[in-house]
């Protein structure tokens, strides 16, 4: 009766272990610099676009109202800060992106990812954390295949890129299958 129920277990267990796809990888500078400016598109410049065009509005008042009282400090004042916030808008994300890249340079580590229709898995690399396991019906998690890379956006806060160099063509079709039926409207595929 046991050896019945182990080989039904083992039945049910078969068919989800062959739904997974684990892949081990590592990303190069370049990579990482790409990932992260798509996802800062996604997550900042939106918002960036707002800020310079009241930034712009702001700064011309401004200077038609020195230009109309040339000892107007205050305002002179203020179009200099809208300048430099102006500036740090743009500037802060590329310095993120430089400095993250910097370090990624002399750094080589392999990751590991692991989809199954339901799920995307980052293993642990330390002993007694567990997996952080990502559900697709959860729509936390948002997915951009470009030619090149997927990467996986989680709550806006994180960042996952998977190099399709890392990855065979056989692959890469599964994880765009299984992103595209888990994420549905939460997966685009670049110039889509």
């Amino acid at each position: 009766m046991e050896e019945i129920m182990e080989k039904e277990v083992l039945q049910e267990e078969t068919p989800l272990e062959q739904n997974e796809i684990y892949i081990e990888y590592d990303q190069t500078p370049q990579e990482v610099d790409q990932a992260l400016h798509k996802f800062q598109k996604k997550t900042i410049y939106k918002k960036n676009y707002l800020y310079t065009g009241l930034l712009v509005v702001l700064a011309i008042l401004y200077i038609l109202q020195v230009i109309k009282n040339p000892e107007y400090t205050q305002g002179v004042i203020l179009l200099m800060v809208c300048i430099v916030v102006l500036g740090a808008i743009w500037i802060l994300p590329y310095n993120h992106r430089r400095k993250v890249k910097k370090a990624v340079e002399n750094v080589e580590v392999k990751y590991s990812i692991k989809f199954t229709s339901e799920k995307m898995v980052i293993p642990s690399r330390e002993q007694g954390v567990e997996d952080l396991e990502i559900y697709f019906k959860d729509n936390q998690l948002e997915a951009l295949e470009t030619d090149t890379m997927f990467i996986m956006m989680l709550s806006r806060q994180t960042l996952f890129a998977l190099p399709k160099r890392c990855l065979t063509s056989e692959q890469v079709s599964e994880v765009s299958a299984i992103l595209e039926e888990g994420l549905r409207k939460l997966y685009c595929r670049e110039g889509e």
